[in-house]
C-alpha cells in the first residue's frame, strides 16, 4: 500500500512541477526544471525537462536545469540532455556546456586530482 501512496504523490509532485514550468516567470521555471530534474527517471517529467532545457525566454533555465539534469550522474539525466542538446541551437548549446561544466566543476585543481598531475 505504502508504495502505491508514494508512487500518486510523486506523480502529483510531478504535475506541480510541470504546471511551475509553464510559468511566465524565468525563476519560476528554473526552480520547476530543478525540481523536476529529481524525478527524471519517471516518463512523465521527461517532456517538461526537455522544454526546460530548451527555453524559449531564458537560458538561465537551461544552464541550471541541465546542471541539475547532470548533478543527478545518471543514465535519466544524462538522456534528457542529450536529447535536448542534439536540437539545441547555438546558444542553447553554449548554456548546456556551461551546465556540463558547472556539474562536473572541471576546474586546474580538480583536474590534478582527477588526472595526477598538475595542468599547465
Amino acid at each position: 500500500m505504502g508504495e502505491l501512496v508514494n508512487a500518486d504523490v510523486r506523480r502529483a509532485a510531478v504535475g506541480a512541477l510541470r504546471e511551475l514550468g509553464l510559468s511566465s516567470d524565468s525563476g519560476d521555471r528554473a526552480d520547476a526544471g530543478r525540481g523536476l530534474a529529481c524525478f527524471a527517471e519517471m516518463e512523465e517529467a521527461v517532456g517538461p525537462l526537455l522544454k526546460l532545457v530548451l527555453d524559449r525566454e531564458d537560458t538561465f533555465v537551461t544552464r541550471v536545469t541541465a546542471e541539475a539534469l547532470l548533478r543527478r550522474q545518471d543514465r535519466a539525466g544524462l538522456m534528457v540532455v542529450a536529447s535536448a542538446l542534439a536540437v539545441a541551437d547555438p546558444s542553447h548549446g553554449d548554456w548546456i556546456h556551461t551546465a556540463v561544466l558547472d556539474a562536473f566543476a572541471v576546474t586546474p585543481a580538480t583536474a590534478t586530482t582527477r588526472c595526477g598531475s598538475a595542468m599547465s
